[in-house]
């Protein structure tokens, strides 16, 4: 090791020289790594910065067979069953006693067979780490000694370039200001006896190159996934942390996921096998879940660069945690923090936080891009806004990842990264799926309305996301973009209707008695619910009003929660705190009226969640739903192909020129009404979420309970060349889906060739182009 430690405590702010960064000779394919140099707890941080190649990572040669699942259930004994939990490994279940174990019942079977391979980062090199934090100011800078680093891990021959390299040849260590975040962080992750090698983005990447940065930035996915261990450093001790830890590691050991049903079971090491039940009640005291809610709130949870951070860790060996000198397998944070959000907490205040950190915590790496970015939107902080879709790309499927490039130049704002992503991600799986992120309510940045803001929190004005109404089915979008015109995209649609009048919005918070009145004034006053049909679709009003407040989410339609009320229960209103009908006239107390911020029951403060910061708005053709908290009348609802949702749009400019004002939910405009006609009887459409978190649909028979696929208004398939196939699903995919193979040329599909231009003309659809600015 260099140097007298003395000297270097007594000299780094005073007499080193600036750090110098040597450029990477390839930066989508070196790195710098910081070598953590061993010290006593209070000496001075002291480090080298290697540059590495990163070579790609490779399977180890001849792994050990696995069997499959169905493979090693053949080996089961009588009276045994066979689980596995979301990281694969099995749970063997003894049928009679209901004991688990991670041993096969049949002890002369290999472990080999069942077990899970080696981990391949036990033999790639480099062997480093990754560190995921919080920068922490860029005002409280301290300083770092760099050595120069060891050429057996340099590759270039010279380090620093200066006007007088001579006299830096006689220099063994520099200063580099770093934030205090960053030193405290070295301080509790330095050995003190042998180094640490550690790659940390502020210390690894130039910051002020942006070229460089631009490069790094689309490396980070390779840097972290080929880390041998990501390490979150969440800060010192501090208001129990190492209570909370401790808490939420018991919490995170007691139960698994069973992988295929998605049911809780006791963990085969659980000392409290009744946890696994969601229904019971935790047995901890107040300090305990203030020392948890602490935790939670702590900075590390609400920066967006760790969502891809800790998604992209190696899942052997897993990430850990570090708080002060606490540690606890990330792992086992996120079977804790699912836990908790499937059960009942302690306070609104502890619900809310676990919710947060439970957002982040359940996002996984090459999936649906567009749930990435909602999850985004709302509580994740960057300083650089061009981060809300740089930063995420870790996340996003490879094809699409590879079509958006960061590009940190001065010349790029937020508003161009974004319009760069919305295009890319279009054209990648040919859906306007990302307009219902879209809104002019809170908006911070320049450009079209038809690209989101990112940096917004107001979610298009409310909260809560609007769930899909599949109203346009499978079809693909069809739009035009001429870089000529960079804030013009012409898409195809439909308008649908005007809208004539608006209530006021609803403001209050979703769980308080307020709101509850707020939106019983939204109640038709000139027709009676009872008696009355609503026009556009010729069913009860009661029924089309009731399912528009709670956007459908009823248990026939949605029967894999059977947390949501049958559409009988929810339409009968029969309670105090009923949304609509008789009930929804009954004067209440003073004292009661007061108790604004009282718990409602669950059902309603479900359907007031959807209504939260919107308004309720009709059209002239005698429409009615929820629209964004700033429609006005005027604005027009339309339908745009390969959009699951209905969008306001606004007249602005020309006359064929138009704002997105927001996504809306439109009773009667649903489950391709529009296009396709009503559904006919017996049919009835019910929706799923797919394993991968893809909201579907499909129709059941209400006389054979069958569900099918196939949408009895189409013309069948076997009358056309098509045929409907299987394919396996990525997130490349678009969130609505269906595979067709055209059967003379093998053309494949993602979506239905009957929902095209031409075949929706002939059924008399009048479609327009829209020009959105």
């Amino acid at each position: 090791m260099a140097g007298n430690l003395g000297y270097y405590k007594s000299n780094c702010e005073c007499n080193l020289v600036d750090y110098t960064y040597l450029p990477l000779r390839n930066s989508t394919q070196q790195i710098r790594l910081v070598e953590l140099l061993p010290a006593a707890e209070n000496d001075s941080i002291r480090v080298m910065i290697h540059h590495t190649d990163l070579p790609l990572l490779t399977a180890p040669q001849n792994p050990l067979p696995r069997a499959s699942f169905e493979q090693v259930e053949e080996t089961l004994p009588p009276r045994w069953s066979l689980r596995q939990n979301p990281l694969g490994q099995y749970i063997f279940e003894n049928q009679d006693t209901g004991k688990l174990q991670w041993e096969h019942p049949k002890p002369d079977v290999d472990h080999s067979t069942y077990k899970l391979p080696p981990s391949p980062k036990e033999d790639f090199e480099p062997k480093y780490e990754a560190l995921s934090y919080t920068w922490g100011s860029n005002h409280k800078l301290q300083h770092i000694i760099v050595e120069h680093a060891r050429p057996a891990l340099a590759t270039d021959n010279q380090f620093y370039s200066a006007e007088d390299p001579e006299t830096l040849r006689q220099i063994t260590a520099f200063k580099l200001a770093v934030t205090d975040n960053v030193v405290e962080a070295l301080r509790y992750m330095r050995y003190q006896t042998r180094s640490r090698l550690l790659w940390i983005d502020s210390i690894c990447i130039q910051q002020s190159d942006d070229v460089e940065k631009s490069q790094q930035v689309s490396f980070m996915p390779v840097i972290y996934r080929q880390a041998y261990r990501v390490v979150v450093w969440l800060g010192p001790e501090a208001n129990g942390s190492n209570h909370a830890i401790q808490a939420l590691q018991y919490i995170g050991n007691q139960s698994e996921v069973d992988a295929h049903s998605a049911s809780w079971i006791p963990s085969p090491d659980a000392v409290e096998f009744e946890w696994a039940d969601t229904t019971v009640k935790l047995p901890y005291d107040e300090d305990t879940w203030k020392a948890v809610l602490a935790l939670l709130r702590r900075r590390w949870f609400t920066r967006l660069w760790v969502v891809q951070e800790i998604h992209l860790a190696n899942t052997r060996p897993g990430a850990i945690i570090q708080c002060g000198f606490d540690f606890m397998e990330y792992v086992d944070l996120k079977r804790a923090i699912c836990c908790l959000e499937h059960r009942i907490l302690p306070s609104e205040a502890v619900k809310q936080v676990v919710a947060h950190a439970w957002r982040l915590l359940r996002l996984t790496r090459d999936g649906i891009f567009r749930l990435v970015l909602r999850t985004v939107m709302v509580g994740r902080d960057c300083e650089d806004p061009r981060d809300k879709v740089y930063g995420m790309l870790g996340l996003a499927p490879r094809q699409l990842a590879s079509k958006i490039r960061p590009d940190y130049s001065a010349t790029v704002m937020a508003a161009d990264a974004f319009r760069t992503t919305v295009l890319a991600h279009a054209r990648q799986v040919e859906r306007l799926e990302l307009f219902d992120l879209c809104s002019l309510l809170g908006r911070n940045i320049g450009g079209p309305s038809w690209v989101p803001d990112w940096t917004t929190s107001h979610r298009n004005g409310s909260p809560w996301f609007l769930g899909s109404q599949f109203a346009t089915g499978a079809s693909r979008a069809h739009f035009n973009y001429d870089n000529s015109k960079p804030y013009t995209l012409e898409v195809l649609g439909i308008q649908c209707a005007v809208v004539s009048r608006v209530s006021e919005p609803l403001r209050s918070e979703p769980n308080s008695w307020d709101a509850v009145l707020h939106v019983r004034r939204w109640q038709p006053q000139h027709l009676d619910l009872d008696t009355a049909l609503y026009e556009p679709t010729g069913e009860p009003l009661r029924s089309a009003y009731g399912l528009t407040l709670i956007n459908n989410r009823i248990k026939e339609r949605w029967p894999q929660y059977d947390f949501l009320p049958s559409q009988d229960h929810w339409l009968k209103q029969d309670r105090n705190d009923a949304l609509f009908g008789s009930h929804a006239n009954l004067e209440f107390d003073e004292q009661r009226e007061s108790r604004t911020r009282e718990r409602v029951s669950t059902g309603i403060q479900y359907a007031l969640r959807f209504c939260q910061d919107r308004l309720f708005a009709s059209t002239h053709e005698g429409y009615f739903g929820l629209a964004p908290a700033d429609t006005k009348s005027g604005d027009i609802v339309a339908l745009f192909l390969g959009c699951p949702n209905p969008i306001i749009i606004r007249h602005k400019g020309g006359i064929s020129s138009y704002q997105i004002v927001g996504e809306c939910w439109i009773y009667g405009l649903h489950d391709v009404i529009k296009l396709l006609g009503p559904i006919p009887s017996p049919y009835r459409a019910r929706a799923f979420y797919t394993s991968d978190g893809r909201e579907n649909y499909g129709f059941v028979n209400s006389d054979s309970g069958e569900l099918d696929k196939e949408d009895p208004r189409l013309e069948p398939l076997s009358s056309t060349t098509w045929r409907r196939i299987h394919q396996d699903v990525d997130g490349d995919c678009p969130m609505h889906y269906d595979f067709f193979q055209q059967q003379e040329t093998g053309q494949v599909t993602n979506y239905d060739p009957r929902l095209e231009p031409e075949i929706l003309r002939e059924r008399g659809i009048h479609l327009n182009l829209f020009s959105l600015i």
